[in-house]
């Protein structure tokens, strides 16, 4: 009998196909698409070359973006995509593709009344993903939004327009968030808008360019654009600038309308807030638990991060790791370790001949799984190359990959300290770790800051590093016991944190052979549980290391107290070169600076800038200089503008005038947790 999609008679549930089909010759299977499944095909017709395998760059574009379960057509010269989802209402179900060299080629969409022929011929990365899910159906993926972007880009459907747009509400916090992460105006943004630098000393070129970026952002309101140029930084600490502003000409203009009207007159790129997609509601998302490679220490598809000093045992440890990962082996607190994987290794400081290779095979590694980047190929650097990282993973199916150390692998223009940068690198690597379910592992050293308690805080460069990883562990050597070190866990997002492992370092030598001379290596002895939290192992290798306080802090602290003691600013290149000449050292001025409270300001900028450092008596009025800088901040931390403030020191303090609040005061009343104002 001949099956047919619209009679249901004609279909049997897959066992009894199973059963009878060795009875048929040349028979096949097919899926029937119907209105009461969740499912939905994608056909690619006449997108590949069946003898070389070569798929157009329109379907890989596809193919890419819906990244679900897809079988090569029985002709192999299709593809058909299954994804969860259904079809929009009035579309074009079958659109030949104009741009494919295949005159023949077309795209079909169908959720019901058609069935697709099943090959079981899967794309490599098909097979490692139903490998690592399970099964055909957890690798058929939730792919609704990313169906109707096809069938829009391809205009085989247009969405209706809504009868009603209500008015975007926007209030200026978001606007000032929004500002300060735009790519080509956020950074001259921040210095005019929130810290108040005016480049080159110029009030009139500041004024301006401030009010072409607020243009941008307001929707060319020129109230709300007047408004938030008198709530910045700008505004507030230049006096020149606040009578300017309000300063009125021949035909009754004041200054600033006059900018302001300029700037909306030439700057023609505004921002549509109504381009705001709408919030998603959390019952909307569905609930997904979390899976290791190794349980409750390293996620898969998320970023990992591993800190200790050089010598402490990082390489090894991580050496051991990826070895485990190809070999499929148990993990060192005997957790199932899973099938065998292939691992990309990028380690910037580490020979592959005599140090890498002999690492991993004193591991025990599968070195045929083990992945490195080839000597003539550009190196990795981040966020760059993100999409050859993922490349990469995909191409050759890729479980772990380990980047030690991080810093090595930014590009020129990151800045290791500095938050924001970190987060757009791990940005794009998390999104790599995401979308190919790989784990990334990156390694790091630690700062030289001993005094520092805890361990969250001691990894070398931002602490984005470690907030943007979804686990973080320290190793550190045991504090009594040479050549054992500690593996203990720094932060843990999904689960509480495992127990911490002891281990040790021995010695290995890997016999030459035909694929080379023999080699002095290491690996790793795991030693079991102990009892110390990362905190605990930092501060005992910590107190092993560290000597008694250097004599030459105090002498720094009463140098500083002594040059700074007329409360006057003074240039931080002549305050460290005169310390140099009394034998005190710049890291050593720095702490001591930290130590007694000097307040330090940035001036002027680009190559003028400068730092003024100062110290003020706490029980002296801060004056008319401190009140500009004071309700700056105030507005920067709590969103107060002056009247806010105002009506609080009032309440707080019985002082009418901010001008005559006393350091201390204004360090108490900045550091408290006020009730937030009403804003727009």
């Amino acid at each position: 009998m001949k099956s047919a999609s619209w009679d249901s008679s004609t279909w049997l549930p897959f066992s009894e196909i199973a059963r009878a089909l060795p009875q048929f010759s040349g028979a096949g299977v097919a899926f029937v698409l119907t209105d009461g499944d969740p499912f939905c095909g994608v056909a690619l017709e006449g997108c590949r070359d069946p003898k070389k395998g070569q798929i157009d760059s329109w379907a890989e574009g596809i193919l890419n973006v819906l990244d679900s379960y897809t079988e090569l057509n029985a002709s192999g010269s299709g593809l058909h995509i299954f994804i969860k989802g259904e079809l929009p209402l009035d579309i074009t179900a079958s659109l030949n593709v104009p741009e494919a060299a295949n005159t023949k080629a077309k795209i079909e969409v169908f959720d019901q009344h058609r069935f697709f022929r099943m090959t079981g011929h899967v794309l490599p990365r098909q097979r490692e993903s139903e490998r690592l899910l399970g099964t055909v159906l957890d690798a058929v993926k939730a792919r609704q939004d990313e169906l109707k972007s096809i069938l829009i880009q391809y205009k085989m459907w247009q969405p209706a327009e809504p009868s009603y747009k209500p008015p975007p509400m926007v209030s200026d916090r978001e606007i000032v968030a929004r500002a300060l992460t735009d790519t080509t105006r956020g950074t001259i943004f921040k210095e005019l808008y929130v810290d108040g630098l005016v480049p080159h000393g110029n009030d009139d070129n500041a004024v301006s360019e401030l009010i072409r970026i607020l243009a941008i952002w307001c929707e060319r309101d020129p109230g709300r654009i007047d408004r938030m140029f008198r709530n910045s930084a700008l505004f507030r600490k230049a006096v020149s600038i606040q009578k300017n502003w309000d300063r009125v000409d021949e035909i009754y203009q004041t200054h600033g309308q006059r900018t302001i009207v300029q700037a909306l007159e030439t700057e023609r790129e505004f921002y549509d807030w109504s381009r705001r997609k709408p919030g998603l509601r959390l019952d909307m998302v569905e609930r997904k638990g979390v899976a290791y490679l190794w349980k409750n220490h390293f996620p898969w598809g998320k970023l990992s991060d591993v800190e200790g000093d050089p010598g402490a045992g990082k390489g090894v440890f991580v050496a051991d790791l990826a070895a485990r990962v190809t070999i499929g082996a148990n993990m060192p607190d005997g957790s199932a370790g899973g099938t065998p994987g292939d691992v990309l290794m990028l380690a910037a400081e580490d020979d592959p001949k005599d140090a890498l290779r002999p690492r991993l095979e004193a591991a025990g590694a599968d070195l045929k799984r083990v992945h490195i980047p080839r000597p003539d190929e550009p190196p990795f650097v981040f966020p760059t190359s993100a999409n050859d990282l993922k490349a990469r993973i995909r191409a050759f199916n890729i479980k772990l990959v380990v980047i030690d150390p991080i810093e090595s692998y930014l590009e020129g223009s990151i800045d290791a300290n500095t938050n924001q940068d970190v987060r757009t690198a791990l940005g794009a690597l998390q999104k790599v770790a995401s979308q190919t379910g790989a784990a990334i592992v990156l390694v790091r050293h630690l700062n030289k800051d001993a005094k520092t308690a805890k361990a969250i805080y001691r990894g070398s460069g931002s602490i984005a590093f470690t907030a943007a990883s979804r686990a973080s562990f320290l190793i550190a050597e045991k504090a009594g016991e040479p050549g054992v070190s500690v593996l203990a866990p720094i932060r843990i997002s999904y689960n509480p944190p495992p127990l911490s492992l002891a281990f040790k370092i021995v010695g290995h030598r890997v016999l030459g052979d035909e694929e080379g001379e023999p080699a002095d290596s290491q690996r790793v002895e795991f030693l079991g549980p102990v009892d110390m939290t990362a905190n605990d192992l930092l501060r005992s290798t910590d107190e092993t290391k560290r000597g008694p306080e250097p004599v030459k802090l105090d002498t720094a602290k009463d140098f500083l107290r002594s040059a700074l003691a007329n409360g006057d600013e003074h240039h931080s290149k002549i305050l460290i070169a005169d310390a140099k000449t009394k034998g005190v050292e710049y890291r050593t001025l720095s702490r001591a600076a930290a130590a007694i409270g000097v307040e330090k300001r940035a001036a002027g900028f680009g190559e003028s800038k400068k730092w003024l450092w100062s110290m003020r008596n706490p029980d002296a009025p801060i004056g008319e200089k401190g009140v500009r800088e004071f309700l700056a901040t105030a507005w920067r931390r709590h969103a107060f503008v002056e009247s806010d403030v105002k009506i609080r020191i009032k309440k707080i303090y019985g002082i009418d005038d901010p001008k005559l609040l006393t350091a201390a005061q204004v360090k108490e009343f900045l550091g408290t947790d006020h009730d937030r104002p009403h804003t727009n």
